[in-house]
């Protein structure tokens, strides 16, 4: 049985001695990784160094309703002058002329109704229901 002993035990402690060499090895590697981050981190802050950030509180602040009622009469505001400003005022004009000429050619025919009825003997009152059909 020596040699069994002998084989059994080298080989744990060889695998003992593998295991433990290799996990020195990692752990020295994994602290050597962390410190070149930290390092490459405080030197590119000293290059590049990241925005101010604003407090969180500060960031997220809702308009009072003052600044709402501002807000809205703004926008309605710049809608209402943008509407003035693209209005066809050329097209309008010629509509209200158009609307005033029926208007007064309306009238004058309803004025001389009420005349020729007037100088028939009738009553004004008569002349203006007549106009009307």
């Amino acid at each position: 049985m020596p040699f069994t002993t002998g084989l059994l035990s080298g080989l744990t402690l060889t695998t003992s001695t593998l295991y433990l060499t290799l996990l020195f090895h990692r752990q020295t590697r994994y602290q050597q990784s962390y410190t070149l981050a930290l390092s490459t981190a405080s030197l590119t802050d000293i290059y590049d160094p990241p925005p101010l950030r604003t407090p969180s509180n500060e960031r997220f602040q809702r308009a009072g309703l003052s600044e709402m009622a501002k807000e809205r009469w703004n926008s309605e505001l710049s809608e209402n002058v943008r509407r003035v400003a693209e209005f066809d005022w050329n097209a309008f004009g010629r509509e209200a002329e158009g609307f005033v000429e029926g208007v007064v050619r309306e009238l004058g025919r309803r004025l001389r109704s009420v005349q020729e009825t007037a100088k028939e003997g009738g009553s004004v009152g008569e002349a203006v229901k007549e106009g009307e059909r």
